[in-house]
Order: structure tokens, then C-alpha cells, then sequence
């Protein structure tokens, strides 16, 4: 306990009684937020553990330059000697307060380096977490390409069993129609519609299948009595085809 400084806490409050000598001393050591209390004629700061450390340290060192100047003052001093005491004495103030403030500069270089340190821990975290995102993301891409080129297999698969069929049925189709259209007597509508039919058949078996090919369904659907207006020859089978349901499909 200091014999000289007097620290009581009170209310979240440091009160501080000093030597009024050591004014500056103090000033020097709490540059800011300090107050006056004219009721217990003492210094107070905020009580927090920088604060009390500051205290301790302005307490150790008014203890200090008070015995220095008991200590010199015990014996019987000369002018000359005197003036060596009190040099004495502004010299440990002095140094008092270049300590004070180089402990004051470090608390704030290491508060720096402590921020800076959470700042950099904060974009390794982010790193780390675009990372795992980046490579989450690339492995979805590379399932849903995989999907898509197997999907497209099985729809290419798909075709290549109803294709020979429709072909031939297509093929059977023109041809009855360029006779009926040469001579609309030589083959009949009713021959004409049991092909288309099958073709028709054909064709709800494709999108049954996840398939909608729309060139087969507008050759089943054109009208044999309108020669002059339709023709099946104009829609490619194979053509304008649209996957309606890709599970399906697969």
C-alpha cells in the first residue's frame, strides 16, 4: 500500500489522493477522462484494470521520489546540496513520466497488434469457408453435368428404339400421300389416318417417356382431304424435340 497516494474504488470510480506536487505527474498519466471531485478533494478515473494498473504504477513511483527526497533531506544539506536534490527530484519526475507513457505506448501497440491479429484469424475463417463452398459448389456442378450427359444417353437410347419404327411408318406415310395427292381416288383417307395411327402411338409412347417430339405428333395430325394445305414431308420426325420430363427420361 502506498504511503503516500491513496486509491479507493467507489462506484465503478478510482478516487485518487496525492501530493499536489506530483499534479503534472498524474495529468501526464491519465491524459484523458479524468475528473476532480471537489467534495473528497481527489482525483478520479474510470475503474477499469488499465486504469488501476496506471494507478499502481503512479503510486510506486510518488512513493519512490518521496523517500529520494526524505532520504536527502535527513541530513543537514548544504544550498548546493539542496539544488542536487530538487535536480534530483524533477529528474525521477521526468523519468516517471517518459515511463508512464512508454508503458502507455506499448499497451497500445500490443492492443493493435491483438486487433490485428483477430482480423487476419477472421479472413482465414472466410477463406476457409469460400473454400469448402467453392469446392461444395463444384461437385454439384459436376453431378448435375453428369446427370445432364446421362440423361441425354438415355433420351438418345430412347429414340434409337422407337426410330427404325416411326421412320418406316413416316416413309409409308409420304408416300400413300404423294399418291393420293397425284390421284385422290387411288388411295383413301382411311388408309391414310390407320397410318397415321400408328404413328400417333408412337408417339405417346415417346412422351410417356419423357419425350415430346413435335413433328411426329403435327405428321399424325395432318388431314389427308386437305392435299392442297398439308403436308407431312414438311416436319422432319426427328426434329424440334423437347424433353417435358427429364426423369422420366432417364
Amino acid at each position: 500500500m502506498s504511503q503516500n497516494v491513496t486509491i479507493e474504488e467507489h462506484n465503478n470510480a478510482l478516487h485518487i489522493k496525492f501530493p499536489k506536487d506530483f499534479l503534472e505527474e498524474f495529468k501526464a498519466t491519465f491524459q484523458r477522462n479524468r475528473h476532480w471531485d471537489s467534495r473528497s478533494k481527489s482525483w478520479f478515473v474510470a475503474a477499469n484494470p488499465r486504469n488501476k494498473s496506471k494507478a499502481n504504477k503512479f503510486a510506486q513511483a510518488v512513493d519512490q521520489a518521496v523517500a529520494d527526497l526524505h532520504e536527502y533531506y535527513s541530513q543537514e544539506a548544504t544550498a548546493e546540496e539542496l539544488s542536487e536534490i530538487e535536480s534530483l527530484v524533477a529528474d525521477r519526475k521526468n523519468s516517471m513520466v517518459q515511463l508512464i507513457r512508454s508503458i502507455e505506448e506499448a499497451e497500445q501497440m500490443l492492443a493493435e497488434a491483438e486487433a490485428k491479429r483477430h482480423q487476419l484469424e477472421e479472413f482465414e475463417a472466410r477463406l476457409a469457408q469460400n473454400a469448402d463452398k467453392e469446392t461444395e459448389l463444384l461437385a454439384q456442378i459436376r453431378a448435375e453435368q453428369k446427370a445432364q450427359v446421362e440423361a441425354k444417353q438415355k433420351i438418345e437410347q430412347t429414340i434409337l428404339q422407337y426410330e427404325p419404327k416411326i421412320i418406316k411408318l413416316v416413309s409409308d406415310l409420304n408416300y400413300l400421300w404423294s399418291q393420293r395427292k397425284r390421284n385422290v381416288r387411288a388411295v383413301s383417307a382411311s388408309k391414310i389416318r390407320a397410318v397415321q395411327i400408328e404413328i400417333e402411338e408412337a408417339y405417346e409412347r415417346l412422351k410417356n417417356r419423357g419425350i415430346d417430339a413435335k413433328n411426329i405428333y403435327w405428321i399424325a395430325n395432318v388431314n389427308p382431304n386437305r392435299l392442297d394445305r398439308d403436308d407431312p414431308s414438311r416436319y422432319p420426325p426427328f426434329e424440334d424435340i423437347e424433353v417435358v420430363n427429364p426423369e422420366v427420361a432417364a
